[in-house]
């Protein structure tokens, strides 16, 4: 109220004067995170309501707050009551000129190339640029007279030394944060991937140290559970920062919209985002649109972007990720099943209780001795229950099939069929084909559930996709291809040639529809015919 009634007597006695101009400085910066707590947001929110009453509704002063991210995430939350009113100015990195400079003002001394191999991985960062150069001056100078003179071997390494210590600083920061971040289901996984890197990429002049740097930074960091070692945890899983690195590294200018990457990334979460910037693994632009404003994420620096490429090129820690995202894949494939599987058990417990009301109805007209006219009138109802029993019991048996299968995945017992042709039918290869084609035709019927169409019809028409020749039957082949299009694997026609052979009951060479349903049906490796 106090500042409020000082503008407005300013405003009254001096009406031809400008403006005065308020400036908060450092706004959501520290303690961490406050502005997200339920005070700090509502004070925020009066704060801004009465940034808006001094500026936009009685225009009284301007107001200038600098602040981190926290601040524009703020003003994003109250872009409805500010629109057209606020303007976000967000400080960026010089452009290489103005980079070059900086060198030359720490490094009076500096070469041109010397300039170029700064700034190529610095960029226009001031704090990289200017320390960067400030070291190697410092080095040059107390190096005696071989590493003085310009363009002599000494001094290039000096040159070079600096700039690889530096960039490393860079990168092991990137892999500290990958130590810190929850880690998703990893104990066999981690496993399979323990272990160096590959031999060729041991001479990399950045990464030869990653893996001693990120056991280190990993030891360091107090597990998940212990409370009591630090006030802040990582929001953030690896698998998470991976694909925020991986996404910025496929981005033509090394940013994404801050939206798309928390939809997409993190599951609508905006705080593993801001608590990345503030551990200066991201940063953000502002950039104006017709609509407004809105922010960009981009990498903390030139530096931190290319240790993300580094990273993201690197093979050994490629394939750590695809393992965790195959492993997250099933994870939420289980799930989905499991839901398809508690969603079958309360419609069977329908069933059941309509045809315990049924036979309840007959036994009334039983006593009332209307008992055949009973089961006339209700012979249709009851064998319609009958039928949605029998397709029920085939999704259940179809669902648990699909469970069974990735149980087996991650057991490693399952052998991929697509690897290689084998002569012959081993075991793995038969059981791993008929998983696989039970798999696809649960997902052909999973595809059709919104449709108004009966469970049989539902059923019908996956065997119909799966007879590609449209001849009634179901070859070889058209197992094969499904496969392909459904799975990517090329599965051996050897061993489609020997399911269809053992289900095919008139020796067609191909699996009529009731053919079809019986395999579908089969709970155990024994074949149809001896």
């Amino acid at each position: 109220g106090v500042i409020t009634d000082a503008l407005k007597r300013n405003a009254k006695e001096h009406p031809d004067k400008p403006r005065p101009v308020i400036v908060v400085d450092g706004l959501g910066e520290f303690p961490r995170r406050w502005m997200d707590s339920e005070e700090g947001k509502q004070l925020a929110r009066q704060f801004f309501q009465w940034s808006i009453f001094i500026t936009k509704e009685r225009r009284l002063a301007h107001i200038l707050l600098t602040g981190s991210e926290q601040l524009v995430m703020s003003l994003s939350d109250q872009n409805r009551a500010s629109r057209g009113h606020v303007r976000v100015i967000g400080l960026g990195d010089l452009d290489l000129d103005d980079a070059a400079l900086i060198v030359r003002s720490e490094l009076p001394d500096a070469t041109d190339d010397e300039i170029e191999r700064i700034t190529n991985v610095f960029g226009g960062f001031i704090h990289d640029v200017k320390s960067a150069s400030r070291d190697i001056h410092h080095r040059i100078a107390h190096g005696g007279k071989k590493v003085s003179k310009v363009g002599s071997k000494k001094r290039k390494e000096v040159v070079d030394d600096v700039i690889k210590a530096r960039f490393q600083q860079q990168l092991e920061r990137v892999v500290a944060a990958f130590a810190a971040a929850r880690e998703e289901n990893s104990s066999n996984d981690d496993k399979e991937n323990e272990g160096g890197p590959d031999d060729d990429e041991d001479d990399d002049p950045y990464l030869g140290h990653f893996k001693s740097t990120y056991s280190a930074a990993h030891d360091s960091e107090p597990s998940i559970g212990d409370k009591s070692s630090d006030d802040h945890y990582a929001s953030w899983t690896q698998l998470q920062l991976w694909q925020t690195l991986k996404m910025l590294v496929d981005s033509p200018d090394n940013s994404v919209s801050f939206s798309e990457l928390r939809d997409d990334v993190f599951g609508g979460e905006k705080t593993p985002i801001l608590d990345l910037m503030m551990d200066d693994i991201l940063s953000f632009e502002v950039r104006a649109s017709d609509s407004g404003w809105f922010w960009e994420v981009t990498p903390a620096s030139p530096a931190i972007a290319l240790a993300f490429a580094r990273l993201v090129e690197k093979r050994s820690f490629v394939s750590i990720f695809e393992k965790i995202t195959e492993v997250e894949e099933r994870n939420a494939e289980k799930k989905r099943l499991e839901l398809e599987r508690a969603r079958l058990h309360l419609e069977r417990k329908r069933l059941d209780e309509r045809k315990k009301s049924l036979l309840q109805t007959i036994e009334l007209g039983k006593e009332i001795g209307q008992e055949a006219v009973a089961r006339r009138r209700l012979a249709l109802a009851f064998k319609d229950i009958v039928r949605e029993e029998e397709m029920h019991d085939m999704e259940d048996h179809l669902v648990r099939n699909r469970l069974s299968l990735l149980m087996a995945h991650e057991n490693g017992s399952i052998a991929n069929a697509g690897t290689k042709e084998t002569e012959g039918t081993s075991r793995e290869d038969y059981l791993s084909l008929r998983s696989m084609l039970k798999s696809s035709v649960l997902d052909i019927i999973s595809a059709e559930e919104d449709s108004h169409d009966s469970e049989f019809s539902r059923l019908k028409k996956a065997f119909d996709k799966l007879d590609r020749t449209k001849d009634g039957k179901i070859s070889a082949e058209d197992v094969v291809n499904v496969l392909k299009s459904s799975t990517g694997q090329n599965v051996s026609l050897s061993v489609a040639e020997q399911l269809v052979k053992d289900w095919d009951g008139d020796n067609d060479k191909g699996l009529n529809y009731y053919e079809f349903i019986q395999l579908l049906l089969s709970d155990d490796m024994k074949r149809r015919k001896a």
